[in-house]
């Protein structure tokens, strides 16, 4: 199996060929076993084949683990500089009410 033909298949086609290859290596096992076949070494190139495509879905879940990592830091960030100028508003919101207030008694004192 060329490895760069399996790079580019998706994570659905990657789970699909891993489980052909593990039906083909579970297969050629019994017939070896059997009798029916004889070149043992095949088994080998089975096994690998299953391996390249299991470090393959391994990475591209890792990437995909780490995009949606990634999202979520970035929506927390967003939600935390909401608050704070949802908080910023506030405060000025308050000082303005207070400015009135002051502006309002030193008038009432003239």
């Amino acid at each position: 199996m060329k490895l760069n033909k399996i790079k580019t298949y998706n994570l659905t086609e990657l789970n699909k060929e891993y489980k052909e290859k593990i039906l083909k290596l579970k297969q050629y096992e019994l017939d070896c076993k059997s009798g029916k076949e004889k070149d043992s070494s095949k088994i080998k190139l089975y096994r690998r084949d299953v391996a390249r495509i299991l470090t393959l879905i391994n990475q591209k879940n890792l990437l995909v683990e780490d995009e949606v990592k990634s999202e979520i830091k970035l929506k927390k960030e967003e939600k935390k500089e909401e608050a704070a100028k949802e908080v910023k508003k506030k405060t000025e919101d308050e000082n303005k009410k207070e400015s009135k207030k002051v502006t309002k008694k030193e008038t009432i004192k003239k």
